[in-house]
């Protein structure tokens, strides 16, 4: 569990610094630094702990305590031992894991309209995306992207004027932990 330590450390300084919760101890943002490690690399799972990855996954219980309640991160460590990171998440997550993580994937695009982490704290670092992918009329596309489990892809998309529909297949359609 050395990535859900990490990520909860850096997590506590946004706690301990951020007025929101009441705290407020100097300096603010100190977290921000390790939000690119998470940011750059969406793609990796949150428990890949390279090249400090697990630090920039502070991003999860920060936006699940912003949801919710600081409380989230005690419930993760409380259900943590002997179990593996989606009961973690599954028992601290307030709507669980399987309708927490698409939403939590969502709002790290943290652009407007969804730019919660702005209103939050100030912070404006958005994901690395693949693309964009060209999409003429006419022409069937089909880009594919592949993503492993606790991680994210976002795909940007460069769509012609001239195209009315868009078909999205979901290959894993049906799995409930896609």
């Amino acid at each position: 569990y050395s990535w859900l330590r990490e990520m909860t450390a850096e997590w506590v300084q946004d706690y301990v610094t951020d007025p929101a919760y009441g705290v407020g101890v100097s300096p603010d943002e100190t977290e921000f630094r390790a939000a690119p490690r998470y940011f750059r690399f969406p793609e990796k799972s949150l428990d890949d702990a390279s090249d400090h990855h697990d630090y920039g996954d502070y991003m999860l219980p920060f936006w699940a305590a912003r949801h919710s309640s600081p409380a989230v991160v005690r419930t993760m460590w409380t259900n943590a031992a002997g179990k593996d990171a989606r009961h973690v998440f599954n028992v601290a997550l307030l709507l669980g894991f399987r309708k927490s993580w698409p939403e939590f994937t969502l709002a790290n695009w943290n652009q407007a309209p969804l730019d919660d982490y702005q209103t939050w704290d100030g912070l404006t670092q958005t994901p690395k995306t693949i693309g964009p992918e060209w999409i003429p009329p006419d022409v069937e596309r089909s880009p594919t992207v592949v993503v492993k489990h606790l991680a994210a892809r976002y795909l940007t998309l460069d769509v012609d004027a001239k195209v009315k529909e868009i078909e999205y297949t979901n290959d894993q359609a049906g799995d409930p932990d896609a």
